[in-house]
């Protein structure tokens, strides 16, 4: 299955007369992909800060459809959305219809969906937007009730996480604007913020993770364009691994890249293969160059998953794998981003 992490092709607040026939050829194109593979791919659909028709960091839509979701640009196909053979993954042996398990708050831009036919694997696929501090640029439309929308989303988190109690399930959870900090390097000099608005929400989160994370395998980013991993803290300690999905727009002066993400249902996620052009893009270009987790983290045999290998290294160590992968096979940053490693838990 594909997981698409929001952000379609520019900024909504951009002088740009085409971008809502930019945004309508990237879902047709992405639907027209895995509904012609030879097998039926199911693709998830998250948003990011860009993809409200209001603009950028805005409202992705509400119960009257103000703003219109993206999907509509799609023309004729809007329905299928937020994913895409969801009918694919009708659990063998059973009557169960399909995987989009709870589509409650799709126009909100939050939902819960099993992309395999074992069921076995959860997929949570979150709007973080809502937890920045970020104001919606289009000032005739403020996201007036963000924090109560935000309670309300990690209240969701907390039944579906609930729901798989007990089960062999796992659970999977993507979101597009991380937890912890923003550190950007940028000409040798760092550009510093706090990524979630309100610590307690960013808390609230964390003790679910916490709670839950014998059920979660890992939590999906993308939204900083790099190749980066967050070490996720709960009230008594690490918690969780999340890994970024990077940009394809190289506009961060990172390379280009796509991820392709291995999980086996018995123990976790194991490792990524990370594909990627390299700068300057010509025709000339490939996606041939590749890295994985297990070499830039200097993973060993015994360990099984990401988080295994992760979480018995020490952060200078772990630092060394994120500069290696951080702008996705390019040279690392020129300053210090060693606070992305670490999501803390701030109590109360």
């Amino acid at each position: 299955f594909i997981l698409y992490l929001g952000d379609l092709p520019v900024h909504s607040g951009s002088v740009n007369p085409n971008v809502e026939d930019g945004i309508g050829d990237v879902l047709g194109g992405l639907r027209t992909l895995v509904e012609t593979a030879p097998t039926p791919i199911p693709l998830l659909y998250l948003p990011g800060n860009n993809d409200s028709l209001l603009g950028d960091y805005c409202e992705f839509s509400d119960a009257a459809r103000n703003p219109e979701p993206p999907y509509t640009l799609d023309t004729d196909h809007e329905l299928v959305w937020p994913m895409v053979n969801a009918s694919s993954c009708a659990r063998v042996g059973t009557q169960t219809p399909g995987c989009l398990l709870d589509r409650t708050h799709r126009l909100d831009g939050y939902y819960s969906a099993y992309p395999t036919q074992d069921h076995r694997l959860l997929v949570l696929m979150m709007n973080t937007v809502m937890f920045t501090g970020t104001d919606c640029f289009n000032s005739a439309h403020p996201w007036t009730s963000r924090s109560a929308e935000g309670d309300a989303q990690l209240a969701w988190l907390e039944s579906q996480l609930e729901s798989v109690e007990g089960t062999r399930q796992k659970v999977l959870i993507a979101m597009h604007i991380p937890p912890g900090e923003n550190e950007y390097c940028s000409h040798d000099s760092i550009e510093e913020g706090e990524m979630w608005q309100d610590p307690a929400q960013q808390n609230t989160f964390l003790e679910h993770v916490a709670k839950h994370q014998d059920e979660i395998v890992g939590v999906f980013t993308s939204h900083t364009h790099m190749d980066e991993i967050r070490v996720l803290h709960g009230p008594s300690g690490a918690v969780e691994l999340a890994i970024s999905a990077p940009g394809v727009s190289p506009n961060h002066s990172q390379n280009p890249g796509i991820k392709l993400v291995h999980f086996e249902a018995d123990w976790g996620l194991t490792d990524f293969t990370t594909y990627h052009t390299e700068l300057p893009l010509d025709s000339s270009s490939t996606w041939d160059a590749h890295y994985t987790f297990r070499d830039a983290y200097s993973c060993t045999p015994e360990d099984v998953t990401m988080w295994d290998c992760a979480k018995r290294q020490t952060q200078a160590e772990l630092y060394q794998g994120l500069v290696q992968t951080l702008h996705v096979g390019r040279p690392g940053p020129t300053c210090d981003v060693s606070g992305l490693l670490e999501v803390e838990y701030t109590g109360n």
